[in-house]
């Protein structure tokens, strides 16, 4: 009757209290009405423990890639498939998870992709940790390219630091006219521009001070 009626759930549950000899089937049948039915993640879910590979497939095939990306994370053996881990993170990367997609190839030896799934899912903490091990070079770019965006989104005083750190003292100055942050601003000036003080008008430097 749970069948007829589609009430899987409950036939697998009984099916399993009862130690019924034909559980093994009935879960075939059920996974088989899921897919028919165009119920490919439910079915994926179902799949997770027992098999991996098939459920990843699934996912895929339901448009999850998240999903098929946290499964892979916590399989050691599904991370050496080098062909399921391209096409996750082809998926991803067309779904803008691009966080998720860094993970995934951050996890498979890819460090330098990794870094700049990173930066370009906004991740810049994430992306700045792995540079730091495995391309320093890449650091000051990317100091300056977090502070960029952080003024895209309108936190100046946030961004101040991190174009100090890339060495980028114009943009950093205009941060802190731009966060009102003044006195920081007349520090920014001080130390790293004291040659450009003729430049600069002495009532504006007061005007500084005096804000």
């Amino acid at each position: 009757m749970y069948q007829r009626y589609w009430h899987w759930e409950d036939a697998l549950i009984l099916a399993q209290n009862r130690s019924w000899s034909g559980l093994l089937e009935l879960r075939d049948r059920h996974l088989t009405w899921l897919l028919e039915s165009g119920q490919a993640a439910r079915a994926a879910a179902i799949l997770e423990s027992t098999n991996p590979l098939r459920a990843v497939k699934l996912y895929l095939d339901a448009r999850r890639p998240g999903r098929a990306a946290r499964l892979v994370l916590a399989n050691e053996e599904l991370l050496e498939d080098r062909s399921i881990i391209n096409e996750i993170v082809r998926v991803l990367k067309a779904t803008d998870l691009m966080e998720l997609a860094g993970e995934l190839l951050e996890r498979t030896s890819e460090p330098l992709e990794a870094i700049k799934c990173y930066s370009q899912a906004g991740v810049f903490a994430r992306a700045l940790e792995l540079a730091r091990k495995v391309d320093p070079t890449s650091v000051v770019d990317l100091e300056r390219e977090w502070g960029k965006h952080l003024v895209s989104a309108g936190h100046y005083d946030a961004a101040i630091n991190h174009f100090i750190e890339a060495g980028e003292t114009a943009l950093a100055l205009d941060a802190a006219i731009n966060a009102r942050q003044w006195r920081k601003g007349l520090q920014i000036m001080q130390v790293n521009i004291p040659s450009c003080f003729p430049i600069y008008p002495n009532n504006l430097i007061q005007n500084f001070l005096h804000r």
